[in-house]
């Protein structure tokens, strides 16, 4: 398999018709690797969620291109799209999302059982990823009796239940305080290399830049550029 596992080339996108035209991305050209740790930077309204919705196969691109693992994910059916992500991206978002009257290990569940497996091995495989990412010990606990950075754990672990190749992450650090937001970019490194899962993350937070690999940097729609990042993690 190539090294590169999504490549997009010429993206464009806009919003709205006549003088209320808005272009949200304009030529957006990127390649991102097989397990390496990519973040999408720029201010508020740059593109950013735009370009990742059309990475996660939740919104389709005006023109251009865009293949994830060799598939052309913009012109797939409904259907293809909706069973590409269930089988194949996993998602993390910056309110945690967790359903408050559900465990924890049946949030974790939910994405197993959407997908038909039976309850049983559903909450088995659950327990076992809510371990990855150190919550063993609170499978029964609620949302409401966990903190923010336990949290953010558990959608971690719910994006990584179903073994994708692809972790998307919306700013998965803005509601935690620094060693919170350390410890979880820490967890999803390791787990990018034992997983061997591509991570991509939208953030503005400029305290957790050092854990990536690369860095593109977005505004008015536009990359301009992508900066490598050789210094020294702790992760």
């Amino acid at each position: 398999m190539s090294d590169v596992v999504i490549r997009t080339k010429d993206l464009t996108k806009s919003y709205g018709t006549g003088d209320a035209r808005v272009m949200a991305l304009r030529s957006v050209t990127l390649d991102v690797l097989h397990c390496e740790l990519m973040m999408i930077v720029g201010p508020s309204g740059c593109g950013k969620t735009t370009f990742v919705s059309i990475l996660g196969a939740l919104l389709a691109p005006d023109g251009g291109t865009c293949e994830l693992f060799g598939l052309d994910v913009p012109h797939l059916g409904h259907k293809a799209k909706i069973l590409f992500r269930r089988k194949r991206i996993g998602f993390v978002f910056q309110a945690f999302n967790l359903l408050p009257a559900l465990t924890l290990q049946e949030n974790v569940a939910v994405p197993l059982l959407v997908q038909g497996m039976a309850r049983t091995e559903a909450m088995k495989r659950a327990a076992e990823t809510l371990g990855q990412v150190g919550m063993e010990a609170r499978l029964d606990a609620l949302p409401s009796q966990i903190s923010g950075g336990q949290k953010q754990r558990v959608a971690i672990a719910r994006a990584l239940v179903h073994r994708p190749q692809l972790i998307i992450c919306d700013e998965p650090t803005s509601n935690l305080d620094h060693e919170s937001g350390h410890s979880v970019m820490k967890l999803l490194r390791r787990l990018m290399r034992t997983e061997q899962t591509t991570v991509l993350v939208v953030t503005h937070d400029n305290r957790i830049f050092g854990f990536a690999d690369r860095i593109a940097h977005m505004d008015d729609g536009k990359i301009l550029n992508i900066e490598t990042v050789t210094k020294e993690r702790s992760a």
